[in-house]
C-alpha cells in the first residue's frame, strides 16, 4: 500500500489542507510544535481505522464548526482507491459517516459504502494493531522494544501475536466440551428399554394383521349384498315405472273422450253459424244504396265545416291587422322616452357597479380595522410574556438585564448558551468515556485477580511457572491498581454531577431564551404587520371620499326610471309585437280567404247545415248494420275452414281412444308385485346393516391397535434419536475437545511463539544486516532478550546486549525490528510513517538518524518513508518538503 494524497476539511487545526506524497522516497512535513504536524499522521489514521487517540469525535472537527470532511487516495498493487469520512455534529450527538472508492475508467466509483471499518484492512492488508507496532512510530519511539525490559517486551510480543485470545478461545472450547459431556449423559440416563418396546410393537402389529383378515371377509359378504340389493332395487323400479305409465296412459284416455265430446259440439255450432250467413248475404244490396247516399250528404256537410273555418280566419286575421295599426302609432308616440329610459338604466348599473366596489372596500376597511385591534391585543401580551421570560433569565444570570432595551442581542446570546452547553456536554462526555474506561479496566483488574486465584501452576498470559510467592505479589500489585481506580472513578463521579448540574441550568435557559426570541420575532412581524394594514386603511378611505354624489345620482336615476317604466313597458310591448307581426302576409291571406269563402258558397246554394246533420244521422244506423252484415259474411270461408278441421279432430280422437283401451292394464295386479318386490329389499338391507355393524366395530378395534403401535413407534423414535443425539453430541465433545488442544498453550500458542521466535529474528537480522554494521546475526533468547553476534578472534561466539551497542545502531535496529513484526504480521510495509522521531535524541544520534533514513531509501527496504519533525536537519535525506503553520500547509520541494 502506497499513500497518494490527503486532503482535510475543519479537521483538527485543518481548515482546508490539500498535501500529495512521494510515492518512491521520503516526504518530509517540518513546523514548530502546535503548527498541526501530527493532525496529518492523525487524518491518515481516521481515514484507515474511523477513529484516532484524540478522543471523542466532536474534539475532531475545527472550533466553530459542525462538520468535517477527510479524504484519503492510495495504490494497493495496480488498483487506485480513494476513502471518504465525514464527521458530523448535530446537536449533541456526532455522526460519522465513510465510502471507499475505486479508480475505474477514468473516474472514482462507490466500491464499499457499508462497514467500510473492517473492509479496509482487507483491502489494505493492514490491522489497526499492526499499523501501531510496525507502521506508525509514535514520538520517541523508534528504539521503544529495545528499551523495554526483557519481561516487558515478552508481554508486548505476546499483545501483538494475539496469545491471549488464543487463550481465552481454548478456555471457552473446554467449557463448551463439558456441558455438551453433561447434556450427553443425560440424555443416555433418559433412554428407556428399546428391545422390550419393540417386542410390544410385534405383538400389536399381529393382532392388526389379524383383524384386518377379518374386516376383508366381512367387506366381501358386504359386497355380495350389495349386488343383490342393487338387482332387487332395479326390478322394484321397473315395476313403479310400469305403474307410473299406466297411470299416464288412462289420464291420456279420459282426455281424448273428453276433448271428443267438445269437438262434436264445437262442429254442430258451425254449421248453425253458416245458416245464418247466408240469410244476412239476401239483405246487403239494399243497405248499400242508402250508404252511398251518406257518403256524399257528409262531403256537404264538410263544405259547410270548411266555410265556417274560412269566416273565423277571416276575423282574426282583420283584428291582427287593427291591432298593428294601434301598437304603430304607440312606437311612435314613445320611441324618444324609451332612448332615455335606456340611457338611464345603462348609467345606472353603471352607478350600482361603482356603489358595490365602494361597499366591499368599505367592509375591508372594517375587517383592517379590527385586525388592527387584534394585533394590538396580541402585541401586548407578547409584551407581557417577555417581561416574565426576562424576568426569569435575570434570576438566572444579570447580564439577560440588557435584552430588556436591546431584544436583538438574543442571537448572540443563544449562540453564548449553545456554546456553553456543547462544552459541558463534551466535558460530560469525556468524562463518561474515562469511566467507561475505567470500569472496563476494573473490570479486567478483576478477571486476573480471579485467573490469577484460580491458576495452578502457571501464568495465564505466558503459560510459564508460577510459585505462590510471585502470585501473591501480582494480586497486591492489581488490588492496589484497582483501588487506585476506584478513587479516581468516584472523582470522576462528582465531577460529572457538578458538570450536568451547569448542563440543567444551561439547558433551561435555552429553552428560556429561545422562547424569548420566538416571542420576539412574533412581535416584530405584528409591528410589521400593523403598519402594513395603517397604509391600506389609509387608501381604501381615499377611495371612499366620492360615494356621496354617486349616491344622489343614483336616487335621481331610480326616480326618472320608476315614473316612466310602464310606458317604456308599453313601448317594449308594442316595438315587440311589430316585429313578430308580418302585416302584407296578413293582408295577402285576407285576400285569398276571401276567394275561397266565395267559392265554397257557390257550390252549397244556401244548404240547411241543420237538416243535414239530422239525415245524416238516420243514415248513420244503416251504415253501421250494413257494416255489421258485411263483417259476419266475411267470415263464411273461416267458418267452413274450421268445420273442416273439427271433422278431422273428431276422427283422430276416436283413433287415439282405440289404441289407449288396448294397453291399459289393471291397477291392482301392479300394486302387488310391488310389495313383493320392496319386501325382499327390506331383507337385504336388514343383512347388509348387520354386515356393516360389525365392520364397524372392527375398524374401532383395528383403531385402538393403530393407535398403540403409533405410541410405540414414536416412544422407540425418540429414543433412537437420543441415542443417536447423545452419539453426536459425544462428536462434538472430541470436536471441542481437539480445538481446545489445537487452541490451548500446546497447540497453535506454541506454534505461533516457535514460529515468532524463528522468524522475527531471521527477518530482523535481514533487514538490520543492510544497514552495513559489523554484526554478523541478531539473536532473539527464549525470555525474547536480544543479542548481537560480533566478529571475534576466538573461536567461541560472542554476543553483546543492545545495551552495548552506539545510539545509530540502536536506531537502525528499532527501524529493522519495527519492520520485521510489520513484515511478519502482514507481508512486506510498503511505507513507514515517523512521528517527531528526532525527540529525546542528541546531535550525533540526529545525524545517524539522517543517514539510517537515506539508507532505508537507498537499498529499498520501505518504499515510502513519511517523517513528521520540528527538526530541519531531516531536510537533507527528503525528497518532498513541507513546511507547517498555523494548520496550512506550504510545499518547499
Amino acid at each position: 500500500m502506497i499513500i497518494k494524497r490527503l486532503k482535510l476539511q475543519n479537521f483538527l487545526s485543518h481548515k482546508n489542507t490539500d498535501v500529495e506524497f512521494a510515492e518512491d522516497g521520503i516526504t518530509v512535513f517540518i513546523g514548530e510544535n502546535g503548527a498541526g504536524k501530527s493532525s496529518i499522521v492523525e487524518g491518515i489514521v481516521f481515514c484507515l481505522f474511523g477513529k484516532t487517540d484524540r478522543g471523542n469525535l466532536s474534539e475532531l472537527v475545527s472550533w466553530g464548526r459542525n462538520r468535517a470532511t477527510l479524504e484519503l487516495e492510495f495504490k494497493k498493487g495496480k488498483d487506485l482507491y480513494k476513502i471518504e469520512r465525514t464527521i458530523e455534529i448535530k446537536g449533541k450527538r456526532t455522526l460519522s459517516t465513510g465510502v471507499v472508492y475505486k479508480y475505474e475508467k477514468g473516474r472514482y466509483i462507490p466500491y464499499y459504502q457499508k462497514n467500510i471499518s473492517k473492509e479496509i484492512p482487507k483491502l489494505t492488508g493492514i490491522s489497526q494493531k499492526t499499523f501501531y507496532s510496525s507502521v506508525f512510530v509514535k514520538q520517541g519511539d523508534i528504539e521503544g522494544l529495545l528499551n523495554l525490559s526483557p519481561k516487558e517486551r515478552a508481554k508486548v510480543f505476546e499483545d501483538i501475536l494475539d496469545m491471549t485470545l488464543y487463550q481465552i478461545l481454548s478456555e471457552a472450547a473446554a467449557q463448551r466440551r463439558r456441558t455438551i459431556r453433561s447434556m450427553a449423559e443425560a440424555l443416555r440416563n433418559s433412554i428407556g428399554n428399546i428391545p422390550q418396546l419393540k417386542e410390544e410393537l410385534k405383538k400389536i402389529t399381529q393382532q392388526i394383521t389379524e383383524q384386518n383378515a377379518k374386516k376383508e371377509q366381512l367387506r366381501k359378504r358386504l359386497e355380495e349384498h350389495d349386488r343383490e340389493y342393487a338387482k332387487k332395487k332395479s326390478v322394484l323400479e321397473a315395476l313403479i315405472k310400469e305403474k307410473e305409465k299406466n297411470i299416464k296412459n288412462l289420464s291420456k284416455l279420459e282426455k281424448a273422450k273428453e276433448l271428443l265430446n267438445i269437438s262434436i259440439k264445437q262442429r254442430e255450432n258451425l254449421k248453425e253459424k253458416i245458416k245464418k250467413i247466408e240469410s244476412f248475404e239476401k239483405k246487403l244490396p239494399q243497405l248499400q244504396v242508402k250508404v252511398e247516399k251518406l257518403k256524399k250528404l257528409e262531403k256537404d256537410l264538410e263544405k259547410i265545416g270548411e266555410l265556417e273555418v274560412i269566416k273565423e280566419k277571416i276575423k282574426s286575421i282583420s283584428d291582427k291587422i287593427k291591432e298593428y295599426r294601434k301598437r304603430e302609432k304607440i312606437v311612435r308616440d314613445l320611441e324618444e322616452l324609451a332612448n332615455k329610459f335606456l340611457k338611464a338604466e345603462k348609467r345606472l348599473n353603471e352607478l350600482k357597479g361603482k356603489l358595490r366596489e365602494l361597499e366591499k372596500i368599505k367592509g375591508e376597511a372594517e375587517t383592517i380595522t379590527r385586525q388592527k385591534e387584534l394585533i394590538s391585543r396580541k402585541s401586548e401580551e407578547i409584551l407581557e410574556k417577555l417581561s416574565q421570560i426576562l424576568s426569569e433569565l435575570i434570576n438566572h444570570r444579570n447580564s439577560y438585564f440588557i435584552l430588556k432595551n436591546n431584544p436583538l442581542m438574543i442571537e448572540q446570546f443563544i449562540k453564548n448558551n449553545e456554546e456553553k452547553i456543547s462544552q459541558l456536554q463534551v466535558k460530560k462526555d469525556k468524562i463518561k468515556e474515562e469511566k467507561g474506561s475505567l470500569k472496563a479496566y476494573g473490570e479486567e483488574l478483576k478477571n486476573k485477580i480471579n485467573n490469577i486465584q484460580n491458576i495452578e501452576g502457571r501464568c495465564p498470559t505466558c503459560s510459564r511457572p508460577l510459585d505462590l510467592h510471585t502470585k501473591e505479589e501480582l494480586l497486591e500489585e492489581i488490588e492496589n491498581e484497582l483501588k487506585k481506580k476506584r478513587e479516581e472513578y468516584k472523582k470522576l463521579n462528582k465531577k460529572e454531577k457538578e458538570i450536568e448540574e451547569s448542563l440543567d441550568t444551561e439547558l433551561k435557559i435555552q429553552r428560556l431564551l429561545k422562547e424569548f426570541k420566538e416571542l420576539f420575532d412574533r412581535y416584530t412581524e405584528l409591528k410589521n404587520e400593523l403598519s402594513q394594514l395603517n397604509t391600506k386603511l389609509a387608501v381604501l378611505n381615499s377611495k371612499m371620499k366620492n360615494s356621496g354624489s354617486l349616491q344622489e345620482e343614483e336616487k335621481n336615476l331610480e326616480n326618472f326610471m320608476e315614473e316612466n317604466r310602464k310606458n317604456y313597458q308599453t313601448f317594449t310591448e308594442a316595438k315587440n309585437f311589430i316585429k313578430s307581426m308580418n302585416v302584407k302576409e296578413l293582408e295577402s291571406s285576407l285576400s285569398k280567404l276571401e276567394r275561397e269563402k266565395a267559392s265554397i258558397q257557390r257550390q252549397l246554394k244556401e244548404k240547411d247545415k241543420k237538416h243535414l246533420k239530422k239525415e245524416i244521422t238516420e243514415l248513420k244506423k244503416v251504415e253501421e248494420e250494413y257494416q255489421k252484415l258485411l263483417q259476419i259474411v266475411s267470415q263464411k270461408e273461416e267458418i267452413i275452414s274450421e268445420l273442416f278441421a273439427a271433422d278431422k279432430e273428431i276422427d283422430r280422437l276416436n283413433k287415439i281412444i282405440s289404441e289407449l283401451s288396448s294397453v291399459v292394464t289393471d291397477e291392482s295386479i301392479l300394486d302387488k308385485k310391488i310389495s313383493s318386490a320392496k319386501a325382499e329389499i327390506e331383507d337385504v338391507e336388514n343383512r347388509i346393516r348387520e354386515t356393516t355393524e360389525e365392520i364397524s366395530k372392527i375398524k374401532g378395534e383395528i383403531g385402538k391397535l393403530n393407535g398403540i403401535r403409533e405410541s410405540l413407534e414414536k416412544e422407540i423414535q425418540k429414543a433412537e434419536e437420543k441415542v443417536q443425539e447423545a452419539e453426536e453430541l459425544e462428536k462434538k465433545a472430541k470436536r471441542y475437545e481437539k480445538i481446545e488442544q489445537a487452541l490451548g498453550p500446546r497447540g497453535i500458542q506454541r506454534l505461533i511463539r516457535e514460529n515468532a521466535m524463528y522468524e522475527l529474528p531471521r527477518i530482523t537480522n535481514t533487514l538490520f544486516s543492510q544497514f552495513g554494521f559489523p554484526f554478523q546475526q541478531v539473536r532473539f533468547s527464549e525470555e525474547f532478550d536480544i543479542q548481537l553476534l560480533v566478529p571475534s578472534a576466538e573461536k567461541k561466539d560472542r554476543y553483546v546486549s543492545v545495551n552495548s551497542i552506539s545510539g545509530g545502531q540502536r536506531v537502525a535496529l528499532g527501524l529493522a525490528l519495527r519492520l520485521a513484526v510489520g513484515r511478519f504480521l502482514s507481508s512486506k510495509a510498503d511505507f513507514l510513517i515517523l512521528d517527531e522521531p528526532t525527540i529525546h535524541l542528541d546531535q550525533q544520534r540526529r545525524n545517524e538518524l539522517v543517514n539510517i533514513l537515506i539508507s532505508l531509501k537507498q537499498r529499498q527496504l520501505v518504499r515510502q518513508l513519511i517523517l513528521v519533525t520540528h527538526d530541519t536537519e531531516i531536510e537533507d535525506a527528503a525528497d518532498s518538503i513541507y513546511y507547517v503553520e498555523s494548520g496550512s500547509i506550504k510545499s518547499v520541494i
